[in-house]
Parts: C-alpha cells; sequence; structure tokens
C-alpha cells in the first residue's frame, strides 16, 4: 500500500468587514499521522490580507475521559497533538477545547462512526477514448468505486482523491455523498467532479463523516466558489460545529470532525 502526501486542509471563510470571526478546523481520524488543529483570524469580505493566525492558545481533545493536548509548531496557527502514537478509533467519541485570549471555545462531541469499504476501484472516462480521439493532455478520466456499503443504517462520506500526491481540494472537488443509492449492500460512487490525464497517478481517501459533519461540507460546498474554498457570497449561515462558551453571541467558523479512514492507493486503470 502506498502513502498518500501528507496535505494540510484549512477551510478558509471571509466575512463582511467589520466583522472578523475565529476559524477552527481539525480533525482526528485512524490513520498513522499525528492530528492537527488550525486556528486562525477570518478577514472581511473584501479583505484580500492574508488570513491572521492565532497564536499561543491552549488546544486539547477530550475522549473516554482522557485528555490530549497540542502544541503550536513554529508560530503557525497548526496546533499538533502531543501524543503520538494517538490513534482515534471507531464508536469513541471526540471533543475540542480551545482556549485564547481569555475566550473558551468547545466543538459538539463528534463520535467516530464506523467506515464500509471502497470493495473495488477503477477509472472511469468522460469520453471514450475508444470512440473519439482523445488529446493527451485532455482532463477525462475520474475515480469510480464499488463500497461494501452496511445497510442497516444511513452512511455518509468523503472521497480526498490525490492526483500525482497532490491533493485536490477545490470546493468543486469536494467528493461527498451517502448511501441512499445502495443496491443490494453495493453502492457505486463516480468521483466525476475531479478529473485527471491519461497515466496520472491517483489515489484516495475514503472517509466516514457524521451526518453533521457531511452537511457541513455541503454548505461550504455551495458558498464557495472554484478559486480555493472561498466563497462568492458572504457565508454567514457556514457554521460548524464549535461554539464560543465564554460569548455564546460570537459566531466562530470552522469544523472539529472524526473520520475512518481506508487508504486507496491501488485504483485500477483498466475502465470498467
Amino acid at each position: 500500500m502506498l502513502g498518500l502526501i501528507s496535505c494540510v486542509e484549512t477551510v478558509h471563510l471571509d466575512l463582511p468587514e467589520g466583522n472578523p470571526r475565529r476559524v477552527v478546523f481539525g480533525w482526528v481520524t485512524s490513520l498513522d499521522s499525528v492530528p492537527y488543529v488550525k486556528l486562525s483570524w477570518s478577514n472581511g469580505f473584501n479583505d484580500n490580507q492574508s488570513y491572521p493566525l492565532i497564536h499561543d492558545a491552549e488546544v486539547y481533545v477530550y475522549s473516554a475521559g482522557h485528555r490530549y493536548a497540542y502544541v503550536e509548531r513554529e508560530g503557525t496557527g497548526m496546533y499538533y497533538m502531543t501524543d503520538t502514537t494517538f490513534r482515534a478509533g471507531v464508536g469513541y467519541s471526540y471533543r475540542l477545547m480551545v482556549m485564547t485570549e481569555g475566550d473558551t471555545l468547545f466543538s459538539q462531541t463528534e463520535k467516530m462512526d464506523a467506515l464500509s469499504t471502497v470493495d473495488s476501484s477503477f477509472v472511469s472516462f468522460v469520453v471514450d477514448p475508444n470512440a473519439y480521439q482523445v488529446k493527451e493532455e485532455q482532463d477525462n478520466y475520474y475515480i469510480s468505486g464499488l463500497v461494501d456499503d452496511d445497510p442497516s443504517k444511513r452512511n455518509y462520506y468523503r472521497w480526498k482523491v490525490y492526483v500525482n500526491g497532490e491533493l485536490r481540494n477545490l470546493p468543486s472537488e469536494l467528493v461527498l455523498f451517502d448511501d441512499i443509492l445502495t443496491i443490494n449492500g453495493t453502492l457505486r460512487v463516480d468521483a466525476s467532479n475531479v478529473l485527471f490525464k491519461k497515466g496520472d497517478s491517483v489515489s484516495f481517501e475514503h472517509m466516514s463523516l457524521t451526518e453533521a459533519a457531511y452537511n457541513y461540507y455541503l454548505s461550504v460546498q455551495s458558498q464557495t466558489n472554484n478559486d480555493a474554498l472561498e466563497p462568492t457570497a458572504k457565508p454567514g449561515t457556514v457554521l460548524g460545529n464549535v461554539i464560543n462558551v465564554s460569548s455564546p453571541n460570537e459566531q466562530v467558523h470552522g469544523y472539529f470532525g472524526a473520520s475512518d479512514v481506508q487508504i486507496v492507493a491501488d485504483v485500477y486503470w483498466g475502465i470498467r
């Protein structure tokens, strides 16, 4: 199994000028990687400056009676868990706490749902290269897969698609789906919004989502354009699961989630 290149994922949300808000984004997964939380301030809607980072915060995750501390790495606004042996587990619940500048922020509790695994994956095409001339540089292909879905419960998923080792992370490239179309326990997924060229190396992370996380990503996708997870309209309704308990009327943006993850690094290049 090939490893995927590590990629820090961020979701930036602008707000109208004069109304900066804290943005909190973090995730715990079943992967062998150190969890992180990114803290920043949003800009005004027409502000082209970089997103101000939040430094010197105290960051913790609580689970099963344990408290896991995070520390900031080199003034980056990125806080990494100090317990490098930590692995999130299916069925466990997780809650984030951030203390910064006199305020205390808490996420809603997220329970990691079990993941129905991908049974097989393969490359599909937009235009049949056997029937039409397709140029080598043409983005004509996408990943498809068959999920061995558990029909006894409602499941929500995300695919993080990597092309030549790079995460395809534009809003239009968020691959989100539920299992409403499962037939006899098999769910076909076509990630046709992430296209690549013939010969590209492709892989993906198949992730479980809670219903709340799924709806959050749908809201982000609907509010943003194709430039870099940034909004085309004022995203006042794109609220995540983090609240400021010190100042309840102060909105906090972003999300803290938990996902069981399957790495699929051997996508079959034969067309099926």
